[in-house]
């Protein structure tokens, strides 16, 4: 029969002394994932954008507001973006204008839709992780070995 020992290492305790500027540091990382995935959130919207007759203004407006570390807005101030996403047919705008056959191109909805676009955003947070671990805490002492040994 094989058997394995599960120790805990004294050379372990340096390491774990530093956890208490973990979660400082992982939030710094958080925030730089965050922001770069919305950035890429908004590149693959302005991709998406396939206007019959684009000006580039829509495109040029996408913009990311981070709010925290973990929440960041991308979109458009622009007030026809959301009409331009979703369509706006069958009705009259501010001005009087009826619409009968406007619709929507979906920008936003397919830029997320796109399976390598939330893989990006996942190993943005995962490489987010490993850098906080990276800077906080280094290198486990001996790898794995730090924590298991066979018997």
């Amino acid at each position: 029969m094989a058997l394995m020992a599960i120790s805990f290492q004294p050379d372990l305790i340096g390491v774990m002394s530093q956890f208490s500027q973990f979660e400082a540091t992982l939030k710094k990382h958080i925030a730089i994932a965050t922001e770069k995935s919305a950035g890429r959130l908004g590149d693959q919207m302005i991709e998406h954008m396939t206007f019959v007759n684009p000006t580039g203004q829509l495109a040029d407006s996408i913009e990311v507001q981070m709010q925290s570390e973990y929440l960041a807005w991308v979109g458009s101030p622009l007030p026809y973006s959301w009409r331009r996403d979703r369509g706006f047919s069958g009705m009259t705008d501010s001005l009087g204008r009826f619409y009968p056959h406007d619709p929507g191109v979906l920008y936003a909805e397919y830029a997320l839709e796109s399976e390598a676009m939330l893989q990006d955003i996942a190993s943005n947070y995962v490489e987010a992780i490993f850098a906080a671990w990276q800077e906080c805490i280094g290198n486990l002492p001996g790898g794995t070995a730090a924590f298991v040994s066979a018997a």
